[in-house]
């Protein structure tokens, strides 16, 4: 009776095997292997790929299947408002510059790029859908990693992320005129709504001031709001409208009677009612033309004014830099955590001041070359 159980046992894994295999061979294989989109597809290498590819091979990524595209690749989390977006792309272009030899690839998060290009529409870094790569749960890259040399070295991902709020004078400043010229060239159309806005505020200002035909834009940023919460964490006091008072006069001093101040704001209530007072502030709330997003409207006016008063944030810095010319910013907080200061002592940074609210008390040292003390 046992030898039967067993012959009948034997017979059943028998039956088994052989519905397996038909099952297995009944599958359309070449379907079975593909991915459904590009989405799907595991950006992460298997350790026998790694083995396969070695160090060496990390330069000759392009020749290297499965992931010919999306290896070798560094991107970067965005944060912050509008202008952190905008350093932060630059940021990604200077440290690829700095990297230049080793073939690393930048892309960027889909809503920055879409985002930025509303704006900037000749970016040259692509976005991961543009570039047919998955931005799923990747690893990050730390500054002092990168500082190390690491993204010379063999990566044990494909793509690598740099962290949220990677703004980075070191890589973004020696970027800048490249950033200018290539990058950072702004959409015709907003371009036409600012040089409309512009040149309505040039006639104005004129019609007051007999003998005069030409006029001298000075971008004025305001920077208020949640920022003073940022600038007390930092064991600092907001400026005064004292700041930009002093600030103003000295622009007019300098330049005479040209002068025109194009006012941006994120408190537009305490501004007006702290500048209103002088003929030769125009709000660009006024200025507005066309159906176009404030924020871009007010950040490509700046950049297009000839010189440039700011009290502190991304937003100013990165309009006066576009702007060029003189540049008056304020000194707050801690110097090694404002960009305006690192640029300031920076070669390029010749014909930019750091003055102080003259309400107020800061001790300084190693900046003789400022004034304000």
């Amino acid at each position: 009776m046992a030898f039967i159980n067993y012959r009948a046992s034997y017979t059943i894994v028998i039956l088994l095997v052989l519905l397996l295999l038909i099952r297995w061979y009944s599958v359309d294989r070449s379907t079975s292997l593909s991915f459904p989109n590009k989405y799907q597809r595991d950006p992460r290498p298997s350790p026998g790929y790694l083995q396969r590819t070695g160090a060496q091979e990390l330069s000759n990524f392009e020749d290297i299947e499965p992931y010919p595209k999306c290896t070798h690749v560094l991107t970067l989390l965005p944060g912050g408002r509008w202008a952190n977006t905008v350093m932060e792309y630059g940021s990604l272009y200077g440290v690829i510059k700095d990297h230049e030899g080793f073939r690393i690839k930048p892309v960027l998060n889909d809503e920055m790029k879409t985002n930025l290009t509303e704006v900037f529409p000749n970016l040259s870094i692509p976005s991961f859908s543009e570039m047919g790569c998955s931005d799923k749960d990747l690893p990050f890259v730390t500054t002092e990693q990168v500082k190390a040399g690491f993204l010379k070295e063999k990566w044990e991902h494909p793509i690598l992320s740099l962290p949220k709020y990677w703004l980075r004078d070191k890589y973004f400043i020696p970027a800048i005129d490249d950033l200018k010229q290539n990058e950072f060239q702004f959409h015709p159309r907003l371009v036409q709504y600012v040089e409309r806005g512009l040149q309505s505020a040039k006639e104005d200002f004129l019609k007051t001031r007999p003998g005069l035909d030409q006029v001298i834009f000075v971008g004025l940023h305001v920077r208020r709001t949640d920022y003073a919460r940022y600038i007390k964490k930092h064991n600092g006091t907001a400026v005064t409208e004292h700041y930009f008072y002093k600030a103003m006069k000295m622009v007019r001093d300098k330049f005479g009677p040209s002068v025109v101040f194009v006012s941006a704001t994120d408190d537009p209530k305490w501004t007006k009612s702290k500048f209103s007072k002088f003929p030769d502030v125009y709000f660009s709330s006024k200025m507005q033309m066309g159906k176009i997003d404030p924020v871009h409207f007010d950040f490509a006016l700046l950049s297009h004014c000839n010189h440039s008063i700011f009290s502190y944030g991304t937003f100013g810095y990165m309009t006066s830099i576009l702007a060029g010319g003189h540049v008056i910013a304020a000194n707050s907080y801690t110097v090694d955590k404002f960009y305006a200061i690192n640029y300031a002592r920076s070669e390029r940074g010749q014909n930019w001041t750091i003055m102080k609210d003259p309400t107020m008390k800061i001790s300084l040292t190693n900046m003789n070359h400022f004034i304000g003390h």
